[in-house]
């Protein structure tokens, strides 16, 4: 009678390491490969717009407008050297505080934007944030303002000014003859668009301002 010996383990047995260690030369490298880095092109503001609820304190995040809450917006439209069309950047509005300024007919009080400050909303560019604001930081501020436009025919809306260092070489600044819409805004940051507001040259009422 011949015995035969079991060469296995019994079942249930424990492994050995040794024997269940893989030779990483037999195993499948699933390290995921690196995303490639964000553009980081030369570019300049070609030009600025927004919702603004503007009150003596400076910019307020968030307004309700005809029962709709809405925050407070600011995009700034970008485009790289070389390129024939901009894209749009969406950043939250940061206020450096209000100034005067005055072209050769008018004078308008306006908000002094920070375009560095972020933080990046959106980002139509698909550029690098983080270069993007550093680069926007050199471009500050950006200046907004209106008044009572100086046509009667244009009213009730409003004329625009914009201004600051992102304008062409030789610009001091550009007006909009009737191009901003304004509404009151009160206290506790509501408005509606029954009510508009008309601040006279060099002021600036509380309000809600499409520019």
């Amino acid at each position: 009678m011949v015995t035969l010996a079991a060469c296995g383990a019994e079942p249930g047995a424990p492994v050995d390491a040794q024997e269940a260690t893989i030779d990483a030369s037999e195993s499948i490298d699933a390290q995921a490969v690196d995303a490639p880095p964000e553009p980081m092109p030369v570019f300049r503001i070609s030009s600025v717009q927004g919702v603004l609820a503007i009150d003596d304190a400076g910019i307020r995040s968030q307004f309700r407008l005809d029962g709709v809450q809405r925050p407070s917006t600011f995009d700034v439209n970008l485009t790289a050297q070389g390129a024939t069309t901009s894209c749009k950047v969406s950043l939250t509005p940061v206020s450096m505080g209000f100034a005067t300024r005055s072209t050769s007919t008018r004078r308008f009080k306006v908000v002094l934007l920070d375009p560095g400050a972020g933080p990046v909303i959106a980002d139509e560019c698909d550029w690098d944030d983080a270069y993007m604001l550093q680069r926007l930081a050199t471009l500050a501020p950006v200046e907004v303002g209106w008044a009572q436009a100086r046509v009667e025919t244009d009213r009730p809306r409003l004329d625009l000014y914009k201004g600051g260092p992102w304008l062409p070489s030789g610009t001091a600044s550009m007006v909009y003859p009737g191009a901003v819409n304004g509404f009151a805004m009160a206290e506790d940051g509501t408005a509606t668009t029954t009510v508009r507001v008309q601040p006279l040259p060099g002021t600036l009422d509380p309000g809600v301002y499409f520019y």
